[in-house]
């Protein structure tokens, strides 16, 4: 399960420290002259995928840091390569972690916003290695030509992971198994400090480095503002701990640094300015603060995926704080979900949801839209749904909503003091945000400049920069403020925004992540063929990386895409035939049983449903079968009732489940208004096609059939069954007649005509064997030869 991360807010300046609050929402009006407000909170970079080299999971460590992995770890006979390695520490490097270093993998280097970041790594040799193993910081990135090896360590750090003694024989080893997680930074007696780089030239062009970076964190952006001011000017990451800006006001200056670490979010102020009115390149200066401090004493009052805020009360329905862990195996009478006894409905309705896990593998807007599925149909209590949206908005910028459900919530009109304290924090952010892309938006606002521009996107930045003074400031600029849109809940805006970024970016992995957002978007906008194109595109993307990326980061890839599909899949007209498609390719469907087999309950539906794709029942037979011991619901036990056990009475019990089931998942139960009425259409054509399987099925075993036992086998009445049966023989779908008399159904046989299977096993033959000619053929043409030459 991928871990979402929650943003943790650090403010270094010369302000009195305020104390610490966990990050609260807070309304915001743009100002007095526009009607509409904009939604949005504090929480400036959160777990949107619009941070996607960040959290989509392209590492390891944003995967589960706190979990253990397992590869090989090698070792630099000379520590001066790490020192000098690609994270630019520089001569500071000796100083970190008493000189344990590391190269990572790009799995742990993440395009070096990995640097810095502490693990713990211990060799598997019991004979050779401690049981305690050797801290190590991430100083360089590896150049390993294994895909094993994520850890490529200094010579000491290597020698620290050996028993007393022993070192000396560990080091001839080269290499060993290890395994390691990753652990907060301790930089004893050092405060995150800002060294500023020989590039930068006062007062405006500003590039410094961070040092020192404690807890278990990344930094994910920074502001520079002048003291006392509240006109800050967001940085641009130039690689790794590298930020620079080319409008730093004059200083002296403060900095407000995002990070993401820990579950929970605090704001902190430092007791003194960073950077002197006078800074000089060079110099090292002391922030005063340690990231360590707050991120280790974070409580997980919010954490996110929801999966303790999703489960039924245990014991008092009033109480929403008393919950528990869904059962890992919904459908498992061993390990049933607490319910409780007084709700018995409710229950019923939430035990086979899969809101919990979905939620794990989606963007947060992504997860809204199932909350209010849930709290349409009422599967859960309203106080834990309007939890777990406070939990969900808590790391977006829709804060106006955020307030009416904290006001539902506690039944008051009041806000919260952090609320109120927060708001001119936002709105300084999107004033600093406008300001900065105003040059771009400008530019492509006006249709007749666009024009000029042209597929190569070198050749449109150099353009740019030349005719409109637009660099790469505004370009970042234009990202930025895209994602704050995103945030806010504008997704047209911000779709606009991200396309006419990546017509001009040149990153291919931030043009990425813009990808990702953009797709989001598209879905909240419910544009379903734009983004089945999105979804396409992307698909192909990371695909097209299956050499290059880590096997992790591809699983993690294909999970989350086919988790996003779903809303396209089941909205879309053509989208029984896609989802198909997709779960059914190998890659895919491997994903499928590593990590979501919960998948297979979308897969199931999608084949009942299409008549056309029967073929596919085999395969996915086989695979639920596989799977059974570690998901299973009415769907998938259906299926496996009739293919595999033949038990029919078995699955007429789970076609009365499988209806509940459908009516219960946001994505099978779609209702549609028609008048007066709302309908399911995927309820009605599942029932009625697994009907149709249970009756074939029914019928390849037994000639004569009584129409009262099939009715009692179907769930349906006798005159029902008859019309149905009835219906089937007109439709030509059905060989077989109707003994009023009896009450009875007669299946006919039929018998193939040996003449005419060995008629069609020639033609099968003949164009085999056509295939194989024309294949010589051309390989005995003149460039064939030279081709296998």
């Amino acid at each position: 399960m991928g871990r979402a991360l929650v943003v943790v807010v650090l403010y270094i300046s010369s302000r009195q420290a305020q104390g610490s609050s966990s990050p609260l929402l807070l309304s915001t009006s743009l100002n007095s002259s526009e009607e509409k407000k904009t939604k949005m909170a504090v929480s400036v970079l959160s777990s949107s995928i619009l941070l996607l080299p960040l959290l989509f999971l392209f590492s390891l460590a944003s995967a589960c840091d706190r979990c253990v992995r397992h590869s090989k770890a090698a070792y630099y006979t000379s520590s001066l390569t790490l020192a000098a390695g690609s994270c630019g520490y520089g001569t500071a490097a000796a100083s970190l972690n008493g000189g344990l270093l590391a190269a990572a993998g790009p799995a742990l280097y993440r395009g070096a916003v990995g640097c810095g970041a502490c693990f713990q790594v211990r060799c598997k040799d019991k004979k050779l290695c401690s049981t305690a193993g050797a801290r190590v910081v991430v100083t360089d990135r590896a150049r390993t030509k294994s895909n094993r090896t994520d850890l490529v360590l200094s010579s000491p750090a290597f020698a620290a992971m050996a028993r007393p003694g022993v070192a000396a024989r560990l080091a001839k080893l080269r290499a060993v198994d290890v395994e390691y997680k990753r652990v907060p930074c301790e930089h004893e007696g050092k405060n995150l400090a800002v060294r500023v780089e020989e590039s930068s030239r006062a007062p405006n062009e500003l590039a410094v480095r961070f040092l020192y970076q404690g807890g278990q964190t990344d930094i994910v952006a920074v502001d520079v503002a002048q003291v006392g001011s509240s006109n800050w000017k967001f940085m641009t990451r130039d690689h790794g701990p590298a930020w620079s800006t080319t409008l730093a006001p004059p200083g002296p200056l403060q900095f407000r640094v995002v990070v993401t670490g820990g579950y929970d979010g605090k704001w902190l102020w430092a007791d003194k300015e960073v950077l002197p009115r006078r800074w000089r390149a060079g110099e090292v200066y002391d922030t005063g603060s340690r990231c360590y401090i707050f991120l280790t004493s974070s409580i997980a009052v919010c954490p996110y995926p929801l999966l303790p805020l999703l489960a039924p009360p245990t014991s008092n329905p009033e109480n929403p704080s008393s919950l528990s862990r869904p059962s890992r195996h919904p459908s498992n009478p061993e390990n049933p979900s607490p319910l409780s006894t007084e709700q018995p409905e409710r229950a019923a309705m939430a035990e086979y949801d899969l809101t919990a896990r979905m939620v794990a593998h989606m963007d947060r807007h992504l997860a809204l839209p199932l909350l209010e599925f849930l709290q349409e149909l009422k599967v859960y209590a309203d106080a834990q749904i309007l939890q777990g949206k406070i939990c969900l908005l808590s790391g977006t910028n829709m804060v106006d909503y955020a307030m009416d459900i904290h006001k539902s919530l506690h039944g008051t009109e009041d806000v919260p003091a952090d609320m109120v304290a927060r708001r001119s924090e936002v709105v300084e952010r999107l004033r600093s945000l406008q300001d900065a892309v105003k040059p771009i938006v400008d530019f492509l606002s006006n249709p007749q400049l666009v024009q000029g521009l042209r597929a190569d996107k070198q050749y449109n930045i150099h353009i740019l920069q030349e005719r409109h003074q637009i660099g790469p400031y505004q370009i970042e600029a234009l990202y930025q403020y895209a994602k704050f849109q995103f945030e806010c809940g504008m997704y047209s805006e911000a779709a606009d925004f991200l396309a006419q970024y990546r017509a001009l970016r040149t990153d291919s992995e931030r043009s990425l992540s813009a990808l990702w957002g953009k797709l989001a978007a598209e879905i909240l906008m419910q544009n379903w063929d734009v983004a089945l194109e999105e979804l396409n595109r992307l698909k192909e993307i990371i695909d097209a990386n299956s050499s290059s990326a880590s096997p992790v980061n591809q699983l993690h890839s294909r999970i989350w895409l086919m988790h996003w599909s779903l809303f396209i899949f089941f909205n879309h007209e053509n989208g029984k035939n896609g989802i198909i498609d997709l779960f059914f390719q190998d890659r895919y469907l491997n994903a499928i049983q590593t990590n979501a087999p919960h998948l297979l309950r979308y897969l199931a539906a999608a084949v009942v449903v299409n008549k056309r794709r029967r073929n596919m029942l085999k395969e996915l037979i086989k695979v639920i079968q596989q799977e059974q011991q570690s998901y299973k619901d009415p769907i998938t036990e259906l299926l496996e009732c009739l293919y595999v056990k033949y038990d029919f009475d078995g699955a007429q019990q789970k076609l009365i489940e499988c209806e509940q089931v459908i009516l219960n998942d946001p994505f099978l139960g779609k209702r549609i208004q028609g008048g007066n009425s709302i309908t399911v259409p995927l309820r009605d054509e599942f029932l009625e096609n697994a009907r149709l399987l249970i009756f074939e099925n029914y019928c390849r075993i037994h000639r004569c059939i009584d129409i009262g036992v099939l009715a009692e086998k179907m769930n349906m009445t006798y005159d029902e069954v008859e019309l149905w049966i009835m219906n089937l023989l007109k439709s030509s779908k059905l060989d077989a007649k109707i003994d009023s008399v009896k009450g009875t159904l007669i299946m006919t046989i039929n018998r193939v005509n040996v003449h005419e299977q060995m008629i069609e096993s020639m033609k099968n033959l003949n164009a085999r064997t056509y295939m194989l000619a024309k294949s010589l053929v051309d390989l005995g043409h003149p460039a064939a030869q030279e081709a296998v030459r």
